[in-house]
């Protein structure tokens, strides 16, 4: 092959240096997340979405010229090189019901949304159990049981009580004329209390455990007459008990006569290492199992009035809430606060999520949530702040959050829905049973609820 002319190879080689010069800057800018834009005829950096769905495979379009897959190992899909401005995002895949999002994209930020969960769908509810009986029914979750506590209500005002597998629909425990209950999760107890014709209340436990059986609870070093108000299992001994009257607190444990714990009492709830009640002056006051080692914890503003008694509500992971008689929700930390802390007013119901991080409550507008910890992923909240999730048309009657706390289920007399608890770019709810309901309850870790209408235990799966 014979040599180029050394001006053809002068020329050659100037083009290329200039072609060098110009493309190497641009592929700079690329890798590093600026392209042109050609309706502003200028350079930008650009930003992404990334997206991770609970189903893997599924279908993300952002507007109608970018489509992805995510991968079926991460379930996450990467979207780069986006144009600084608004898109909507939508998420979608066969046999389930889409979400969508209209956001904007930023320079240089990548927008991420980790939980997204598509609801089949189609639903089809199954009734669990029927009770042999007709009444209205209310449903209780077990602590650490999968069964649940069917309560059908007779025109008395006692209840039956049926122990109920929702799994199999079986009920192979039931109590009957029953007027308190309270259930004891690590030694698998229940006190049940049955009102005489005289008005008082006779208390009986039942260990749930082989060849359980009922027994009538004595009231040690007490008349044979005595009757308490209220009878609560101790969280860790089945053979002891708390009982309270006349406003007082007592230990029924190994002593020959009950142990007094607290006295001039509103409201109190028994946890697993400590005893946190009202007095009746207002005070939030902490104790031991045992009485001791007593802490005034304030009177953070609680207002009181035997019309509407306060309520006292201890959370798994250890949070202590209270609704005070005008619907005012506080809450307190052990090891973080010194003193209650005020959450909101107006409050008809709340949960914590199982995680602990955060929590939720309802009242006539709507649901909001609370984070009780400081979120680390986007959109990144601070502890101790809030946020409406969704607005309510209907009185809501029962509400709990998803295991990882990125939903809520919740439910009004007409039926039940669950939304989303990130509320960038509005956030996605869904209709998932449009029939009445009386009850409701939610396994968080499998996602199956239940509901109740009349004496019909119904379920439904969302994975």
């Amino acid at each position: 092959m014979p040599a180029l002319e050394k001006g053809l190879r002068r020329r050659l080689f100037y083009t290329m240096a200039v072609l060098f010069a110009v493309v190497t800057p641009l592929a700079l800018l690329y890798s590093r997340g600026y392209v042109f834009d050609f309706a502003s005829r200028d350079i930008v950096s650009t930003g992404g979405i990334f997206v991770k769905a609970v189903q893997p495979g599924v279908r993300v379009t952002i507007d109608p010229d970018i489509t992805r897959e995510t991968s079926f190992l991460s379930r996450g899909a990467l979207i780069t090189s986006l144009l600084p401005r608004r898109y909507t995002v939508r998420v979608e895949k066969d046999g389930y019901r889409p979400w969508e999002k209209t956001l904007t994209v930023r320079n240089e930020e990548v927008l991420e949304f980790r939980n997204i969960f598509l609801p089949p769908a189609t639903i089809t509810p199954a009734v669990a159990f029927t009770a042999p009986q007709n009444g209205p029914g209310e449903i209780f979750p077990l602590a650490e049981r999968r069964e649940a506590l069917l309560a059908i209500s007779a025109a008395s005002g006692a209840r039956t009580l049926f122990v109920v597998d929702p799994e199999t629909g079986r009920s192979n425990l039931n109590f009957i004329g029953i007027h308190a209950w309270a259930w004891a999760p690590k030694t698998a107890t229940f006190i049940l209390g049955r009102r005489s014709s005289g008005g008082t209340t006779q208390w009986f436990r039942f260990r749930w455990i082989a060849d359980g059986r009922e027994e009538q609870i004595r009231f040690r070093g007490l008349p044979a007459a005595f009757s308490a108000d209220a009878v609560t299992p101790h969280p860790a001994e089945p053979e002891q008990f708390y009982f309270s009257a006349g406003g007082s607190l007592f230990l029924q444990g190994n002593a020959t006569v009950p142990i007094p714990i607290a006295e001039a009492l509103l409201a109190y709830a028994i946890g697993d290492t400590r005893i946190y009640y009202l007095s009746k002056n207002g005070f939030f006051v902490e104790s031991n199992l045992l009485g001791q080692d007593v802490k005034i914890l304030g009177r953070k503003g609680l207002f009181i009035s035997d019309e509407e008694p306060a309520r006292i509500a201890i959370a798994p992971s250890g949070v202590v809430l209270i609704r005070d008689s005008s619907g005012a929700l506080f809450l307190y930390e052990p090891g973080e606060d010194a003193e209650l802390q005020f959450v909101a007013g107006n409050i008809l119901g709340f949960a914590v999520a199982p995680e602990g991080d955060r929590m939720l409550f309802w009242d006539a507008a709507g649901i909001s949530m609370f984070w009780l910890r400081e979120n680390r992923e986007q959109p990144f909240d601070l502890a101790r702040t809030r946020q409406r999730i969704i607005g309510a048309t209907e009185p809501i009657i029962g509400a709990a959050f998803n295991e990882n706390g990125s939903h809520i289920l919740f439910a009004t007399r007409s039926g039940i829905r669950m939304v989303e608890t990130d509320v960038r770019g509005a956030a996605n709810s869904y209709d998932l049973v449009g029939s009445p309901v009386d009850s409701f309850a939610l396994d968080p870790k499998t996602l199956a609820f239940s509901w109740t209408r009349g004496p019909n235990l119904f379920r439904a799966r969302l994975q």
